[in-house]
């Protein structure tokens, strides 16, 4: 794509999410009467191309509930992008609806699927001394009753009792309590015996809207990470000391601090993007053992771009680390030949089998990477993995290998890594070494 065509699309994706902010700012002090019309404009540019196409009833459902739910989360803080926390579910509707899913139990839950955890921060901050169960009960009653009222209009009763308490039972099931470990609330979710599919397609869509979140199109613009990691390693493959002295050049320069573009006020760190492409990894391999298991596939999960979207956020980590942290070979920074030879520790690591089973760390650069800085970022620990924000070529080994982890998912159906399981990692022996 040209420089110029991708300034366009940048420019337009930032005026759409300044249009949905100023949406949902308006909605939180204003009567659904008033605003019922910008939301349905809102659902029907989501919706335009989409297949298949929601029935009018679903949409007057949703929008109803879109204004719901906009009410229930606009007393959560902002999200670490710094946008109001309603922008994130929906996302989630968004990805669905991309996906292909027209049930609305499911897309109603992906309205609601944060209000008993977020709700429950709030209710702790105002000193409620219920018991966390208790608060998230009420919060999961609240989600039923917003829906079954929302539904009288269109149906029988019965009916919308019904559909409610399918979307409490799929809210629940994705409400991750907050003493509870990540890898087994994952794995409750994609249980072999009684996992619900609507929870997985609630939470494979999470995945994605939090991976795809770390991209911001206002930081977009003003960082261009105009040096490709892989131009660098085909310079050097092809022994091309034309391009590399050319990229020595260019990287010595946009190294240096003052040069980097400043857009700490509109995109997270670099830790941010690697905690969250891990988690997003450990839903996907979740779900891969699930068809595994199963011998099925899912046909909505199949179609949320879960891997390729941890495949092409890996690639801007690793372009932007190639552009603009790429000036020396100080200890914690890049160089245009420390590049060339991650790449060639990783293809080092694929031959010795690394990347078919958790291992612990041993003299392989790449090995144990998971267990130092990931596994101890899920389990509240973040000295470690915020410690790659001053260690590029650790950044720069992890998204090279959650790269190849997504491509591998993407191109072999029977692809999964052994030991990244329900209770946490469990280590083996490196194969090759």
């Amino acid at each position: 794509m040209r420089r110029s065509d991708l300034v366009s699309l940048l420019k337009h994706q930032h005026a759409v999410e300044e249009a949905l902010e100023e949406l949902i700012a308006d909605a939180e002090q204003r009567e659904f009467s008033a605003v019922a019309a910008d939301i349905c404009s809102h659902l029907e540019y989501v919706c335009e191309g989409v297949v298949p196409q929601l029935s009018l009833k679903k949409k007057n459902i949703l929008a109803l509930n879109t204004y719901t739910a906009i009410q229930l989360y606009k007393d959560v803080p902002l999200r670490k992008t710094k946008k109001r926390y309603m922008h994130h579910p929906l996302q989630l509707v968004n990805i669905l609806l991309g996906a292909g899913c027209d049930d609305i139990i499911t897309l109603l839950a992906a309205l609601y699927h944060d209000v008993p955890e977020e709700l429950f921060k709030l209710a702790r901050k105002n000193d409620d001394t219920r018991s966390e169960e208790q608060i998230i009960r009420e919060n999961v009653s609240d989600v039923g009753r917003a829906t079954y009222l929302s539904l009288l209009e269109d149906m029988t009763e019965a009916r919308a009792r019904h559909i409610a308490s399918d979307v409490m039972q799929t809210v629940s099931a994705v409400t991750k309590k907050k003493d509870q470990l990540y890898y087994p609330y994952i794995g409750r979710i994609f249980s072999v015996i009684g996992s619900s599919r609507r929870a997985m397609h609630v939470k494979v869509a999470d995945a994605v809207a939090n991976v795809g979140e770390l991209y911001s199109p206002k930081a977009a613009l003003l960082r261009h990470d105009e040096i490709p990691f892989d131009s660098i390693v085909q310079a050097y493959e092809e022994r091309n000391s034309l391009a590399i002295s050319s990229f020595q050049q260019r990287t010595r320069g946009l190294g240096k601090r003052e040069n980097h573009p400043k857009t700490e006020d509109f995109e997270l760190k670099g830790s941010d993007w690697m905690k969250a492409l891990y988690k997003g990894a450990v839903v996907l391999l979740a779900y891969r053992a699930w068809s595994l298991a199963t011998g099925k596939r899912d046909r909505i999960v199949e179609s949320i771009p879960l891997a390729q979207e941890i495949h092409d956020k890996a690639k801007e980590v690793l372009d932007h680390n190639a552009t603009f942290h790429n000036s020396d070979r100080r200890k914690g920074h890049l160089c245009p030949q420390r590049c060339y030879d991650i790449w060639q520790e990783h293809l080092q690591y694929v031959d010795m089998g690394g990347y078919e089973s958790v291992t612990g760390p041993t003299d392989h650069p790449f090995d144990g990477l998971l267990v130092r800085f990931f596994d101890t970022a899920v389990r509240g620990e973040s000295k470690f993995i915020e410690s790659l924000n001053h260690d590029r070529p650790n950044m720069q080994r992890a998204a090279v290998a959650f790269r190849y982890v997504a491509q591998r998912v993407i191109s072999d159906p029977q692809y999964h890594i052994q030991g990244l399981g329900t209770e946490g990692l469990k280590l083996f022996d490196l194969p090759g070494s």
